[in-house]
């Protein structure tokens, strides 16, 4: 199947998204930096971006709503796009008859909970408790995207995808063995430059 060509929305934003970090707190003669829970809260509960204004893609009422929790359902569901072997753990996942297969509300369930936090990044701005700085870099570079740029790019239906919504260990795993290899590689390369010196 050939590939599908990336969509308009891959616009990156230059948004540097980890401003909302360039913050500096006074410790107490305590060693702390906040007196209580709602101090603590304040320092990031602003929006840290603003996505586009007058935004019309943004679901108006229920019916609007309920049509992208059934389009998000059914990108979790397709799985002919899907790269893995059959045994892979994301698919088994989503696939009726395995003994981790997850029941059709609770996918529902989870739509409707990814609903519910992209709009509030469209309507109320970005504002997650994310302390990695390049986490939010990543995150930050979206912020031009309207709401339905955001819902098309989830339900896309791509390996990497569908690894980080059903298999993130697999991420997890892959950024270990890519480090290991990379300090593998850089002492190759350095041992290699030596003999040349030599």
């Amino acid at each position: 199947m050939p590939e599908e060509p990336l969509p308009d929305i891959l616009r990156i934003s230059k948004s540097k998204g980890a401003e909302v970090l360039s913050k500096y707190y006074q410790e107490d003669s305590e060693g702390m930096y906040f007196s209580d829970f709602k101090e603590a809260f304040a320092a990031i509960k602003h929006a840290q971006w603003q996505p586009p204004a007058n935004d019309a893609t943004i679901p108006q009422d229920n019916e609007q709503e309920r049509a992208i929790v059934r389009r998000l359902v059914e990108a979790f569901l397709d799985l002919e796009s899907a790269m893995d072997t059959e045994g892979n753990p994301y698919r088994k996942r989503f696939t009726p008859g395995t003994t981790v297969y997850y029941t059709p509300w609770t996918i529902e369930r989870c739509a409707w909970e990814i609903l519910y936090m992209v709009k509030a990044i469209h309507i109320e701005g970005f504002k997650a408790p994310i302390f990695d700085t390049d986490i939010l870099r990543c995150i930050g570079q979206t912020q031009q995207w309207t709401f339905e740029e955001r819902i098309s790019m989830i339900c896309r239906k791509h390996e990497k995808v569908w690894t980080t919504i059903g298999a993130p260990h697999k991420l997890y795993n892959s950024t270990l063995v890519n480090t290991q290899s990379n300090a593998y590689r850089n002492r190759w390369v350095k041992a290699g430059r030596e003999a040349e010196k030599a």
